[in-house]
């Protein structure tokens, strides 16, 4: 499973802060935000680059940089787990890319979550 969002006209500013540092859209510093990219062609691409790099899931340099790029490493988490919202802590993604996450205070188990959605809490700041 793969989830990839692609931000195509968003202003950093309107990013939430805690991504603003790292986020970016697709027009952003080409001084035109009504700039046509066409999204079949997008879309090959990341197609491509995807299938590129599949063909060598086994090499640990993939998972190696995959992890040095990760912006949800040591950061806390909403998610869910044996059908509950849960939230905690991420540790690491393990040798087959999926994300391990310790549960908060009473949920203190380590979950590796292999599909799913998460979302990024502020630093601190449980729901």
């Amino acid at each position: 499973v793969v989830g990839i969002g692609v931000n195509m006209t968003t202003e950093r500013a309107a990013f939430p802060p805690q991504i603003q540092d790292t986020a970016a859209s697709l027009v952003e510093g080409r001084g035109d935000p009504s700039l046509s990219i066409s999204r079949s062609r997008l879309a090959a691409e990341i197609a491509d680059r995807f299938f590129d790099l599949s063909e060598n899931l086994e090499d640990k340099q993939l998972i190696y940089d995959y992890k040095q790029r990760s912006i949800v490493i040591g950061r806390e988490i909403a998610f869910e787990a044996e059908g509950k919202a849960r939230q905690g802590h991420v540790l690491d993604i393990n040798e087959r890319g999926n994300l391990v996450v310790e549960g908060r205070l009473s949920q203190r188990s380590v979950f590796v979550l292999q599909a799913g959605e998460i979302e990024i809490l502020p630093a601190g700041n449980w729901k």
